[in-house]
């Protein structure tokens, strides 16, 4: 750039020289006469800059379409399992509520219906077995557990034995003679009581006491009434 620069500034400056240079010797001569040489100064001229062409693009070689291609297969990767949120912590259970403790009645010598009422009264449950005591009446307590005065919680279960006699049918005895009659009474497991009394056939039971078909105890007495 600075080359050009100077090569048009000399250009000028020449023909600048010859265009005046030339006029003045073609004119006729005369006397020299001191004059003042008059500088010219030449201010350079802007030139723009040399802009180069742009370079063409070279043209594109055909090329053969390319080959297709399968795609890659992706390797394979580890997969984690799905994180899953730990359970939340289970509460602690409430500590237990203490029972509620009652006194346990004296059940013994009563019957069957009592007892269970007192029990009811405080909260107990009852379960009874059969016992067998001749000495006592029936369907009275013989034995209890737990024992009466102990502390039991409530809904507690009682045991109880409950007296059951065995029972024997008065067998009829009416209408039979005296050996006969005893007979007849004390294979049943009874006990024949005689008394004398009037009316119906002589030597003949013409009543007794219990009734038959009566349950009674066994060896409970049966009293046969005859006329002698």
């Amino acid at each position: 750039m600075v080359f050009l620069l100077g090569a048009s500034l000399a250009l000028m400056a020449l023909g600048a020289y010859w265009i005046f240079g030339a006029n003045r010797f073609s004119l006729p001569t005369a006397a020299p006469t001191p004059t003042a040489t008059a500088l010219i100064v030449v201010a350079p001229t802007t030139v723009p800059p040399a802009t180069r062409p742009a370079p063409t693009a070279a043209p594109a070689t055909p090329t053969s379409p390319p080959t297709p291609t399968s795609p890659p297969t992706p390797a394979p990767t580890a997969t984690r399992p799905p994180a899953t949120a730990s359970p939340a912590p289970t509460p602690p259970p409430p500590p237990p509520t203490p029972p509620i403790l009652v006194a346990m009645p004296n059940l013994v010598g009563l019957d069957l219906g009592t007892a269970q009422q007192q029990l009811n009264t405080r909260g107990l449950t009852l379960n009874f077995r059969a016992g067998n005591d001749p000495r006592q009446a029936e369907g009275v307590i013989l034995e209890q557990s737990p024992k009466a005065g102990e502390q039991v919680a409530q809904r507690s279960e009682v045991n109880l034995v409950v007296n059951r006699l065995a029972t024997v049918v008065v067998p009829n005895a009416q209408g039979l003679e005296e050996a006969e009659a005893r007979q007849v009474i004390e294979k049943a497991g009874l006990k024949a009581v005689f008394e004398r009394g009037n009316g119906g056939r002589q030597g003949v039971v013409n009543d007794q006491s219990p009734q038959p078909g009566i349950k009674v105890p066994p060896g409970s007495e049966v009293t046969l009434t005859i006329r002698r």
